[in-house]
């Protein structure tokens, strides 16, 4: 079986798309956190950042892994 992480590219591809999330949720956020409490907003996004960090080595290829986000 080939693993996620036995593939540079794939590698460079999610942290890519992960860091382009991260950029177009932002801004978004920001104003949720202003309207609502900002500690929930930060405990549950750290949360769910974890969770798909540690998923990323059982992930069998990328298609797998990138549909975890949508």
């Amino acid at each position: 079986m080939q693993f996620i992480s036995s593939d540079p590219s794939a590698i460079a591809i999610v942290t890519t798309i992960s860091g382009i999330i991260g950029l177009a949720a932002a801004y978004p956020g920001g104003r949720l956190s202003d309207k609502i409490s900002r500690k929930g907003i930060v405990i549950n996004s750290g949360a769910f950042a974890r969770l798909m960090t540690a998923v990323i080595p059982v992930a069998r290829d990328l298609g797998s892994y990138i549909s975890l986000y949508t």
